[in-house]
């Protein structure tokens, strides 16, 4: 039950139901309203929460904006929840998450009626609509996280989280490793608690997938509406609904009435489903199974879905709600009077006695009894914008003041290596070093050779004789010689008598010729280092670490600090890779730490300098309180510091005059005084709490306007 709702007349209504999805930092609420066979969508909102924020405050906010189209005098109470799959474990709620729903339906007042999970609701309707059981993959995107979830033939195979990086890429090439499957469906359905699915879509789309052997080929990318996810979830919940009116045995209804502290799970296949019914004081659902008709899934393939209400701005963090419980005083009761004696004389006593009593009761029921009106009034927001600039020293206007806060991480990374390296074995063999000349030559080692555009050098260094004429002609000098190829390979293995000439000299003064084959020539590649495996991972592990330096820096700051996250600086103080560039190896891992400073300003700082910047419109009074201001947008200047405009809103109360309303409604019945304070401006609604009350008095306000206290509070 929302705010708005428990100060309304208290009428169970059956036909009307809540719908309400819990996500990691997202509320949506909807209401239906079940007919025989036919269901239809009332209205629906949503809100979001940040981290360490109440989240039963989004819940009541959202099903506010939900309930906007219910008929005054009903109230919706049957709430049935939509849960995301991590939520649950083995058909069960987890148990941190099970505390968080006890929350929220004790202070809302809400009677559980069952859960249904997110990703199951939606595969369930996106098959019947479809005529086919559904083979994808569902990707729910928020801010900080996504969440993959197999389905095949309509049943969740696999279903995982996964903290969002500045990679979107990055997440992909993990999350398909993640799946372990040789081959995922090609077809990826996106979905969303207010993250710009667009974006996310291009960004997806310039994703090499042909690189990913788990995809036969692309998959085809959709962004699925808000109007699906809203029919999704009401043809899951209103099915059950719908049929367990009609089907609940007797002996199912004594079930109801086990304690189980555990909900059951409803999964949402064709065929089957489950409802669950909440027993007092407990937590706890029992389930009975009922077949749902695919006539029925079609029915709701056709719910119209109302456009959210205007009333969408969320609330403060701090708002306070009304108290729901009353306690309620014992009837007075009068004194056991004795009997009267009878006779005559002292029926005129008797008369005198009891006319006293009325008139004392009387008295009692003008000064005694007193009451509470509590009137929910619609507060006005207005919003302006100013510059603000963020320094060290604040001489500036509108300076606000900085500190600057350090803080480093250390982290590993491993990645599979891209080079190819060349790895083997040289050539070597024998050669005959002729020389021509008349003069003895000395050749040192590593002497250069040169064969079919291949290089040779020598082993060691040699000495030959020169030529010597015999009469007949010159004699060449030679002498025999190792030679070994430049590179690695079989190309230096060369055939026998394969002349070899030197690259210092002409071939008319040395030559030398092979007088065997040369071998031992060979080559293969290898996995290796490379320069861009280097970069990659690199960059890869300092976008890990800066997330969660920023995450560092934040549990640091004092209460009521804020980061500056654009002044935010990280520099790598420390790397070492596992292997240098061009080493053979399949892997490379990196050692790295980063460290980081940032800005932090005080946000009582910033509301102080952006008080008074909203004038106070005509007939509404400020509230300090729920007055917010954020941050937009910074630039760095020349100067080191940061100049930004950041958003003011304030809610304002509109002003009732409490006097002029107490002399209205003193002595008027409950009804006549709803009904005329609905008729004052800016009103949501009323609730009346009797204080003190005296016998016959029944529904009506006191007389005496002092005995009313009038309290105003902004929804």
């Amino acid at each position: 039950m929302s705010l708005l709702s428990g100060i309304l007349p208290k009428k169970e209504q059956k036909d009307y139901f809540l719908i309400l999805g819990v996500e990691t930092h997202h509320i949506r609420a909807i209401v239906g309203k079940t007919d025989g066979e036919k269901v239809e969508v009332v209205g629906w909102g949503e809100s979001d929460f940040s981290q360490g924020q109440d989240e039963t405050e989004a819940a009541d906010i959202a099903i506010s904006m939900a309930e906007k189209e219910v008929p005054q005098g009903f109230l919706v109470e049957k709430v049935i929840f939509a849960l995301p799959t991590q939520y649950v474990e083995e058909d069960r709620v987890k148990p941190e998450y099970l505390t968080r729903l006890k929350k929220i339906t004790k202070t809302l007042n809400l009677a559980p009626h069952g859960f249904v999970e997110y990703q199951a609701a939606i595969a369930y309707y996106l098959e019947s609509d479809e005529g086919s059981a559904l083979s994808a993959i569902l990707l729910s995107v928020d801010a900080h996280q996504l969440i993959f979830t197999l389905l095949r033939l309509g049943k969740i195979q696999r279903s995982f989280t996964m903290t969002r990086t500045e990679s979107l890429s990055d997440d992909l090439v993990h999350a398909i490793s993640d799946f372990k499957v040789d081959i995922l469906p090609s077809r990826i359905i996106l979905y969303d608690e207010g993250a710009n699915l667009e974006t996310i879509k291009e960004e997806m789309l310039k994703f090499p997938w042909h690189k990913q052997s788990a995809f036969l080929h692309t998959p085809k990318i959709e962004i699925l509406i808000q109007d699906t996810i809203i029919k999704s979830l009401v043809a899951a919940a209103s099915s059950s609904l719908i049929e367990a009116s009609s089907s609940l045995s007797q002996h199912t209804r004594q079930q109801f009435d086990t304690k189980h502290e555990q909900p059951h799970h409803i999964p949402q296949v064709p065929q089957q489903t489950e409802n669950l019914k909440k027993h007092e004081p407990s937590f706890g659902f029992v389930h009975d199974k009922t077949a749902v008709s695919k006539e029925a899934m079609q029915e709701h393939a056709n719910i119209e879905i109302p456009p959210k209400t205007a009333f969408s701005t969320p609330l403060p963090q701090k708002q306070t709600l009304i108290n729901r419980i009353i306690d309620t005083l014992k009837n007075i009761r009068f004194p056991d009077l004795p009997p009267l004696p009878t006779g005559k004389p002292l029926i005129l006593i008797s008369a005198i006695f009891f006319a006293i009593i009325v008139i004392g009761a009387i008295t009692l029921t003008k000064g005694y009894s007193s009451a509470k009106v509590h009137v929910l009034v619609l507060p006005q927001k207005v919003t302006s914008q100013i510059d603000v600039t963020f320094a060290k020293s604040g001489t500036k206007a509108n300076s606000v003041q900085v500190e600057a806060v350090t803080t480093d991480a250390t982290g590993d990374g491993t990645a599979q290596t891209t080079g190819k390296t060349q790895v083997g074995e040289k050539a070597r063999g024998e050669v005959v070093v002729y020389n021509k000349t008349t003069s003895s030559k000395t050749l040192p080692k590593s002497s250069i050779l040169v064969a079919n555009n291949l290089q040779f050098t020598l082993d060691d260094t040699i000495q030959i004789a020169s030529a010597s004429d015999t009469g007949e002609g010159l004699t060449f000098g030679k002498l025999a010689a190792r030679v070994s190829a430049a590179v690695i390979g079989p190309g230096g293995n060369l055939p026998s008598n394969t002349t070899l000439t030197f690259k210092d000299f002409s071939d008319s003064q040395v030559t030398a010729k092979a007088t065997q084959g040369f071998s031992g020539g060979t080559a293969r590649d290898v996995g290796s280092v490379s320069r861009e495996d280097q970069n990659k991972l690199e960059d890869s592990l300092r976008t890990q670490l800066t997330t969660k330096l920023k995450q560092e820096l934040t549990s640091k700051l004092a209460p009521g600090q804020k980061l500056l996250a654009p002044s935010m600086e990280t520099k790598v103080a420390s790397r070492k890779f596992s292997a240098e560039i061009g080493s053979e190896s399949k892997t490379l891992s990196l050692s790295m730490t980063v460290t980081a400073q940032a800005l932090v300003y005080r946000q009582d700082d910033l509301t102080k300098l952006s008080s008074g910047t909203i004038p106070v419109p005509s007939g509404f009074e400020a509230t300090p309180a729920r007055t917010s201001v954020t941050v937009e947008s910074i630039n760095e200047e020349k100067d080191g510091s940061f100049s930004g405009t950041t958003l003011v809103a304030s809610y304002f109360i509109p002003k009732l005059d409490v006097s002029l309303i107490k002399g209205e409604i003193a002595g008027k019945s409950y009804e006549e005084s709803v009904s005329y304070m609905q008729t004052l401006p800016h009103v949501a609604g009323v609730r009346i709490t009797q204080i003190k009350k005296v016998p016959f008095q029944g529904n009506h306000l006191p007389k005496k306007v002092e005995n009313i206290d009038v309290v105003v509070q902004g929804l």
